[in-house]
This record gives C-alpha cells, structure tokens and sequence, in this order.
C-alpha cells in the first residue's frame, strides 16, 4: 500500500500458510527501515 491508499499485491509461493507467515514476519523485520523509508518518500 502507498501512502495515497493504492495496493499493490505480490503472490507468495509457499507452500502453506505457515510458511508465508514466518516468510512475512522474517521479511518485515529485516525490511521494515527500507518499506518506511518507501512509503514516506511516494507521492
């Protein structure tokens, strides 16, 4: 999502919903600065 509310959805291919959870929460944790950083500079 932007900051102007449009999303952008990206297809995880894991094979289960537990897999897709820990890869998000692994990917949030090492990316959240740079999504931030991202999200604040869109216009």
């Amino acid at each position: 999502m932007n900051i102007k509310g449009d999303i952008k959805k990206t297809p995880l291919f894991n094979q289960d919903y537990n897999n897709a959870l820990t890869f998000a929460e692994n990917d949030l944790k090492s990316n959240w600065e740079y999504y931030k950083k991202r999200f604040l500079e869109e216009e």
